[in-house]
């Protein structure tokens, strides 16, 4: 046909006008990337995240072990953690590397997520204070705070913070709960003490005793709370600036009057 190229005789040997010119690539969108499997942030289908899924799970997984002659169940990762600091107190250099690298990082973000926790922790004590000196000031009853400021713990040597008292509204209705069943014991728990000092050797009321035995220290460590925050609400109190009235300020500078004519005579 007219217009048209005649085709070339030979397929390896395209016409000019259709080959690679030189210098320029055949591709003018480059090389396209090679797909990786999908990561999906859900744990919903990505390739990592089932393979994630399965190590973790196979870490947990409750395995036999025996040491001596004792057989014990164990988590995997534990025995496998327990097998290295088996060859590493044995000399194995590999293994004491490994655990000392573990260890650092372990004890590095634990100290990094304890200052952390420190400071939000002072941050929160400070502004639950400040909360209750103000209703303290307009003569309000104390404001239902949780935790409670003084149930909190700083060990400022290790940066530890510990927190004895309930962490929700939920958690304090809990113990005021638990608190009325004890009071509602005690008198059983006093009869079964006068009971076993009768029948001594009785393991019903030796166990019946030790429950209730649970709650009475419960109780102990309430009361221990609760002096621990009017100690240091006393504490607090007594560091406050003393308001000095008008009949105080003229006492004491007729006395410093006084005494200073005594001097002079």
């Amino acid at each position: 046909m007219a217009g048209q190229a005649p085709k070339s005789p030979n397929y390896r040997k395209p016409p000019v006008e259709h080959q690679f010119k030189k210098g320029q690539s055949g591709n003018l969108n480059g090389r396209p990337k090679k797909k990786r499997p999908s990561v999906s942030s859900n744990g919903g289908g990505g390739i990592f995240d089932r393979v994630a899924a399965i190590a973790l799970k196979e870490a947990i997984r409750p395995i036999t072990v025996r040491e001596g002659g004792r057989v014990e169940a164990l988590p995997a990762i534990q025995a496998v953690m327990r097998s290295m600091f088996r060859s590493a107190a044995q000399g194995d250099n590999r293994s004491q590397r490994q655990l000392l690298e573990l260890i650092t990082r372990a004890e590095a973000d634990r100290a990094i997520a304890a200052r952390d926790d420190a400071a939000e922790l002072l941050k929160y004590q400070a502004w639950a204070l400040e909360q209750m000196a103000d209703h303290e000031r307009q003569g309000l009853d104390p404001p239902e705070l949780y935790p409670h400021p003084d149930d909190i713990d700083f060990d400022f040597g290790t940066g530890e913070v510990t927190i004895d008292g309930p962490m929700s509204k939920e958690q304090a209705g809990s113990e005021k709960a638990a608190i009325e069943h004890v009071v509602s014991g005690l008198k059983r728990y006093f009869e079964i003490q006068d009971e076993l000092r009768n029948n001594p050797n009785s393991k019903k009321l030796k166990k019946e005793l030790a429950e209730h035995q649970q709650y009475m220290d419960y109780i102990a460590r309430q009361g221990d709370r609760n002096a621990r925050r009017q100690a240091r609400k006393l504490a607090r109190d007594a560091m406050k600036p003393r308001p000095t009235t008008r009949e105080e300020t003229a006492s004491s500078s007729t006395k410093g009057r006084k005494s200073g004519q005594d001097s002079e005579s």
